[in-house]
């Protein structure tokens, strides 16, 4: 029983980290895959600027919940079938409270920036908290990928 206790407590502290160490759309984080990558530029000025909340990913913790649960489950009650039963019902439990787990740690405040090119189109972008970004400023819309939005220092 106490092995069973170690592999959950494992199970749940690795899908913590996994998740916890999730990128949160910030204009200064790049993929390995950007690197070298050829992109446009677009200068503006943020016109309008919105509170939004990214939801998070559910794919591991959904995973790592259904193991934990069953182990956990499997070792309540004693006889075969009970363990089954409690097996059974900790797979279900432990996957919709593991899906759970990983969306509230991977949920994020983000900005959507409105803004007006010097060609007079408007674009949004949605992007993470960094780099801090405020109406009026003068902006690079970088494109590819990902759009990016970064401070314009040379206008």
């Amino acid at each position: 029983m106490h092995i069973r206790i170690l592999i959950t407590s494992a199970l749940i502290t690795s899908l913590l980290v996994t998740v916890g160490c999730t990128s949160k759309g910030s204009g200064n984080v790049y993929s390995p895959q950007s690197v070298g990558r050829i992109g446009g530029v677009d200068k503006g000025t943020i016109v309008g600027i919105r509170t939004i909340t990214v939801d998070g990913t559910v794919r591991y913790g959904k995973v790592v919940g259904s193991i934990a649960g069953a182990s956990a489950g499997s070792a309540v009650g004693s006889g075969r079938d009970a363990r089954r039963l409690g097996g059974a019902a900790g797979l279900i439990i432990g996957g919709i409270a593991g899906g759970e787990i990983e969306r509230a740690v991977t949920s994020y405040t983000a900005y959507e920036y409105i803004i007006e090119t010097r060609s007079g189109r408007v674009l949004t972008v949605v992007q993470g908290a960094e780099p801090k970004l405020s109406h009026g400023d003068k902006v690079l819309v970088l494109k590819g990928a990902e759009a990016k939005v970064i401070p314009d220092s040379g206008s």
